[in-house]
């Protein structure tokens, strides 16, 4: 819109100067700046009724991958081609804060639908929102653009990649073995240390343990002992405090660089572990085992997926509360202000090169 009025001020002031001078030439160079701009509003005119947009509407989600690409489906119902089309295409944060923006110049031919390709490349992780608006086309020589109808926006997700940290396990934590009761509704599928004993039948054992043969034998209802849950000794809790607006976009990304490090260091070294964090949309905490590479993405996505919350929340009460009967060797609490408690310990600034007992 301004480049627009600044032409067509620099026209009047064009017109001014050769009806002043009598020049040739001035009326000359306004005739022709006169002719870009009707050829430019009936280049306009042409593209608002052959041109039909289709903007991307699904999730896109990449995984250990910088960038995001986008496809837009142009349609030109006319004879002619359309050049000196352009949209903004921007990068929101989580709180629909500018990241970064770029410029998307494209044409199409005609009688055809062209697919318009573009990328969105972000060195930050967590989850974004591609923006595509301010769809402009441009006459000739760039002397006037008009704004087109159509615009998109759409989530996109940038999976953190772990980076290796110095995680030292104590002989406590690597031979730990859980003792809550109730652990198979707890965690479905856990693994179990095993055990031969063969034992009287107790309350809360399940059918599939009982030796018929034996029982049968001895006259007692007599079952197999599937031996003791295999511990979780480590409990990772994230506190998803919302930050500062200013740079809080490159602070949670560290912040998700580093969680995701920490639980695949302590996967690397084969230390299963929770990973712990307040679900503020369902009010409730949840909790995530780490003992496969296929628990640890399934982990990041939902982390990935999770929305912050205003003020700190006790993550240790919840926990206790919520699990009144679970042991474990060592706590880790891992803030979005990038610093990392042991236990009851007074926080400390995390970085790559410090060492974690665990």
């Amino acid at each position: 819109m301004i480049s627009n009025i600044l032409s067509i001020c620099f026209l009047m002031v064009l017109l001014y100067v050769t009806i002043l001078y009598k020049s040739t030439a001035a009326c000359a160079l306004m005739l022709l700046l006169l002719l870009c701009m009707i050829l430019g509003l009936g280049k306009f005119l042409y593209a608002v009724f052959c041109l039909k947009f289709r903007f991307p509407t699904v999730l896109a989600e990449t995984f250990q991958k910088n960038t995001c690409p986008f496809t837009i489906l142009v349609k030109n119902t006319g004879f002619f081609p359309v050049s000196g089309l352009s949209m903004d295409v921007c990068l929101l944060d989580a709180q629909k804060n500018l990241v970064q923006s770029s410029v998307l110049h494209f044409c199409v031919p005609g009688k055809k639908t062209t697919p318009v390709s573009g990328t969105v490349t972000s060195k930050l992780y967590g989850k974004f929102q591609i923006e595509g608006k301010n769809l402009r086309l441009h006459s000739s020589f760039s002397f006037l653009n008009f704004h087109l109808p159509g615009k998109f926006r759409y989530q996109v997700f940038f999976y953190p990649t772990a980076i290796p940290l110095d995680v030292r396990i104590k002989e406590t934590t690597r031979y730990f073995a859980a003792e809550s009761q109730g652990f198979e509704e707890i965690l479905p599928g856990g693994a179990l240390l095993p055990s031969n004993e063969i034992r009287e039948f107790l309350p809360g054992d399940k059918m599939r343990q009982i030796h018929w043969k034996l029982s049968a034998r001895t006259g007692n209802i007599l079952v197999r002992d599937l031996g003791r849950p295999e511990g979780f000794p480590v409990l990772v809790f994230l506190q998803l405090q919302a930050l500062p607006p200013k740079d809080s976009a490159r602070q949670f990304s560290r912040f998700l660089e580093f969680a995701v490090s920490l639980s695949f260091s302590l996967f690397e070294a084969r230390c299963h572990h929770f990973v712990i964090w307040f679900d503020e949309k369902n009010q409730r905490l949840v909790r995530y085992p780490v003992r496969t590479e296929e628990e640890l993405t399934l982990c990041i996505y939902a982390l990935l997926h999770e929305t912050l919350y205003e003020g700190k929340k006790d993550l240790y009460d919840f926990y206790t509360e919520e699990y009144p009967g679970d042991t474990y060797c060592t706590r880790l609490l891992l803030c979005t202000d990038l610093t990392l408690s042991f236990d009851t310990q007074s926080p400390c600034p995390f970085t790559n090169n410090m060492t974690i007992p665990v």
